[in-house]
Formats: structure tokens, C-alpha cells, sequence
């Protein structure tokens, strides 16, 4: 992810640094530095599930369904 691209990502969700800090779990001197830097691939994703909505991912439970059985 580009500077200018997590640049764009932090105006798109109206973020300040300690709002982007908080959501990505970094310092918010890490935000600063990625918008000069650039941030590496996972952050980009990170970003993008932010901006979706999309949840942290969980373990499925089990127990709840039968698994199949190869035939």
C-alpha cells in the first residue's frame, strides 16, 4: 500500500492517527510513518476489511454441524 493510498484510506474513513492506531491494533507513530512510507501488504488488507465492515475472523465452532465424511 502506498503512502498516497493510506493517505486516501485515512481521509476515506475520516480517521486521525490515534482513530487508525486503534483500529489497527499499531502505534500511532506507525500510522505517521506509513503515511510518508508507505504500509506493507498486510496493513493494506487490514485497511480494506476495516473500510468493508468486515470482522475479525473467527474460528468456525464445532459441534454445531456433522461434518462430511469423504465417500
Amino acid at each position: 500500500m502506498t503512502a498516497h493510498e493510506f493517505c486516501a484510506w485515512l481521509d476515506h474513513m475520516w480517521f486521525s492517527h490515534d482513530d487508525a492506531a486503534t483500529r489497527l491494533g499499531l502505534p500511532a507513530e506507525q500510522i505517521a510513518a506509513f503515511e510518508r512510507e508507505g504500509a506493507p501488504g498486510t496493513v493494506g488488507l487490514a485497511c480494506a476489511a476495516i473500510a468493508t465492515g468486515l470482522a475479525a475472523w473467527q474460528p468456525p465452532r464445532r459441534g454445531g454441524r456433522q461434518s462430511q465424511q469423504a465417500a
